[in-house]
Order: structure tokens, then C-alpha cells, then sequence
């Protein structure tokens, strides 16, 4: 890549994410886990990553990366958007309050139909929309940086949307707009895990 380091390097899964895929082959212990983490602290230390982190890691798994090498990650990423369960906000929460950056992907997914409680979740973020006259993206993304969150949108391929969303909204969402974002409603833990473990699922 004719870099000479990397801003940020993480590890995709964590051993309970790994054991949930429905992929046989993409299985993590806890100790393998471990040496990755290690070699990512390596890097670190000869300059060629700035900041670690962790993808799709329980709290008892970043807990247990930390307690053995005495570095928490800089960042943790994961599946976060306004419409998820109480305990991933509650992770979210954990996170941030151990100096952890959090950085959200999927914060889209509701508009997918195939997903319960998709035609609630389009009126809530419309809802706001109105109010705000904006765009979607945008009321997701003002959501996330209102909540000190970064996020990345993998995947997302419509370059309308992409030059939409680019231009961020100045100020920060009403208490009325995050009142009606929260109302909606939730998916739970066994619903979503089928497509993919939310964190703060487990322990």
C-alpha cells in the first residue's frame, strides 16, 4: 500500500462473534484472540499503527485483551444504530466510559425491510427528517456524532446518498428529535442474531 503506517488496525471478530458464524471455518479462541491483540500491540510499538482495536468484541473479551497485556483498545466497532436493544446502547455506554472510541457500522440496516419493526423505524427517522428538512443519512449520522460516535458505512454504493449524507447537519439533533428516535421500536438479542451477534448480547 506504500504506507508507512496505519492509522488504525483492528481485530474483525471476537471468539464469541467467531463461534456464532454460520462459516465453520471462522472460529477464535480466546488465546488466539489474544496473541492477535499482541501482535497488533507490537505494531504499535515499532510505529506502524497508531491506535488498536477490537471488532465485534463482548465487554469480558476486550476486559480480558486488557487485563493481560495492560493496553485497553483505542477503538471498539460494532453493529449500532438507534433501534437496537437496550444492552447494546448499555455497551456503548461501557465503552466510552473506559476512554474506548466507538466506532458504529450498520446504522443504516433499518431501512432493509427484511428486518422487523423497518416501517416503524423509516416513520421515526422520517419523522425527524421533516422537522429538520433533511435527508435520512443525515438524521442517522447527526444521531451518531450527537452520541460521540464515529461511523463507516461499508457497502453503501449509491453515490446519491453518499454526496447527500457528506453534508453533515450543523447542529445538533432537539431533545424532541432523539425522544422520538428512542421510541421506536427495538430489535431484540435472538432476533438479530441469526445475521449477526449484537454486542452487549453476551457477556
Amino acid at each position: 500500500m506504500k504506507l508507512s503506517y496505519l492509522d488504525v488496525m483492528h481485530i474483525h471478530f471476537g471468539p464469541t462473534a467467531a463461534s456464532l458464524s454460520s462459516d465453520p471455518l471462522i472460529r477464535l479462541t480466546a488465546q488466539q484472540d489474544l496473541e492477535i491483540y499482541k501482535g497488533l500491540i507490537d505494531a504499535q510499538k515499532r510505529g506502524q499503527v497508531l491506535n488498536i482495536g477490537v471488532c465485534m468484541h463482548t465487554r469480558s473479551e476486550i476486559e480480558h485483551l486488557t487485563r493481560n497485556t495492560g493496553v485497553q483498545p483505542s477503538i471498539a466497532c460494532f453493529w449500532y444504530s438507534p433501534f437496537l436493544p437496550e444492552v447494546t446502547h448499555d455497551y456503548k455506554h461501557w465503552l466510552q466510559s473506559q476512554g474506548i472510541a466507538v466506532l458504529a457500522y450498520g446504522a443504516f440496516n433499518w431501512k432493509y425491510d427484511t428486518f422487523s419493526h423497518s416501517q416503524e423505524h423509516m416513520r421515526s427517522v422520517m419523522e425527524v427528517a421533516n422537522r429538520s428538512k433533511a435527508a435520512l443519512g443525515q438524521i442517522i449520522i447527526r444521531w451518531a456524532l450527537d452520541k460521540n460516535i464515529a461511523v463507516i458505512t461499508p457497502g453503501m454504493a449509491n453515490l446519491t446518498f453518499l454526496n447527500e449524507d457528506l453534508y453533515c447537519l450543523q447542529n445538533p439533533l432537539s431533545r424532541q428529535d432523539h425522544l422520538s428516535l428512542a421510541s421506536s421500536p427495538k430489535w431484540t438479542c435472538k432476533e438479530i442474531e441469526p445475521i449477526q451477534p449484537l454486542m452487549g448480547c453476551y457477556p
